[in-house]
């Protein structure tokens, strides 16, 4: 007759086996969660330059492999990411620049997408945890002359009537990351001359380079003849539209 086998024995054996199982199992969604995550990271990766990393690495881990996300969940995990507070009042425009740089507008609501984030970052990135990005943004419109102008023909149409001397900076949508002088040089002739923003962060224009816009166009005054920047007073009628109707998500 053969002894029974004690109860300990079988309880050894059934917790052996099921830590075996769950080691397994454990593995496998290991594996899975790593190739989950290779993918991702593989798909999104041609939308970021070398320079801004970060920012491929903060869609990847925060959206689930979104290529689109709202405004507000966005912005919510930008300000986070960054270790930023409610704006202040002074912050708003800002932000609200780089929700108009962002957001595509559908019936699904306000949107951004991974390939748009990507172009706003070679304009404002690297992205940081310091508000560097909005940081970036806030000396964009304090730029004497800056005005956010589609493209050239705008421009053009803005300062149709100005004198001599009178410039303005756009960004280069055609060219993310660049920016544009367009200037009426003597006789009344329109000049742009293109500005190409390097992987960090200084500005060139003909093979000089400077550490902001400002100091470009200061450097640069008299030989361009940039005297008299660009007065947008009653521009910028969505940014101020933008900021008023902000409230729904810039909370205070």
């Amino acid at each position: 007759m053969t002894d029974s086998v004690p109860l300990e024995i079988w309880s050894h054996v059934f917790s052996f086996l099921s830590n075996v199982h769950v080691t397994r199992l454990q593995i496998v969604c290991s594996d899975w969660y790593r190739e989950g995550r290779r993918i991702i990271f593989s798909r999104f990766q041609s939308c970021f330059s070398a320079s801004n990393a970060l920012g491929h690495e903060m869609w990847c881990s925060s959206f689930n492999g979104r290529d689109r996300v709202p405004f507000i969940e966005f912005w919510e995990t930008l300000r986070r990411f960054m270790g930023l507070g409610p704006p202040l009042v002074s912050e708003v425009m800002p932000v609200m620049l780089l929700r108009t740089l962002l957001v595509q507008e559908s019936a699904c609501g306000d949107l951004v997408t991974v390939g748009d984030f990507g172009r706003l970052l070679e304009w404002f990135g690297p992205l940081g945890r310091s508000g560097s990005v909005v940081d970036r943004a806030r000396q964009l419109i304090a730029t004497p002359g800056f005005v956010e102008v589609p493209d050239k023909l705008h421009s053009e149409e803005l300062l149709a009537k100005a004198e001599p001397g009178t410039y303005l900076v756009r960004l280069n949508y055609r060219s993310p990351g660049g920016f544009v002088i367009s200037r009426i040089a003597r006789g009344l002739v329109l000049r742009h001359h293109s500005i190409v923003r390097q992987g960090d962060g200084k500005f060139s224009l003909k093979k000089s380079l400077y550490s902001s816009l400002d100091e470009l166009i200061q450097a640069n005054r008299q030989e361009l003849n940039l005297l008299h920047p660009f007065q947008d007073r009653g521009r910028h009628p969505d940014l101020v539209a933008l900021a008023w109707d902000g409230s729904r998500f810039l909370h205070s």
